[in-house]
């Protein structure tokens, strides 16, 4: 399931060239990791992270 196609009116305001992950890719990711039960950033962030 593709999520980003429902985010495409949020403006993302962060300089181009300074950013290293789309608006949309880090939207999907927080959503996801919200109905994962994550409470804060510090879990979304570790949610995020590929296993090693």
């Amino acid at each position: 399931m593709v999520i980003s196609p429902y985010f495409p009116t949020i403006q993302d305001f962060r300089v181009r060239g300074r950013r290293s992950h789309l608006l949309s890719d880090i939207l999907d990711l927080v959503l996801v990791a919200i109905l994962a039960d994550c409470d804060d950033f510090s879990e979304i962030y570790g949610y995020g992270m590929p296993s090693t």
